[in-house]
């Protein structure tokens, strides 16, 4: 009976687990965030401007 659930309920659903994911912080950011760093100062270990926008990726 649970499975079968009207579309205003899985939309509800939807739209809380998007809540809850939009503020509690993504575990997948942290790895990233840490192998970022190393990745720019092994590819690109003289390039100041780029170590200075952690927001724009060294590629």
């Amino acid at each position: 009976e649970e499975d079968i659930t009207s579309p205003q309920e899985r939309m509800a659903r939807l739209k809380a687990l998007a809540a809850t994911k939009i503020d509690k912080p993504q575990p997948k950011a942290e790895p990233t965030a840490k192998e970022e760093p190393a990745f720019e100062d092994i590819e690109m270990p003289g390039d100041d401007k780029e170590s200075a926008n952690p927001d724009i990726p060294a590629l």
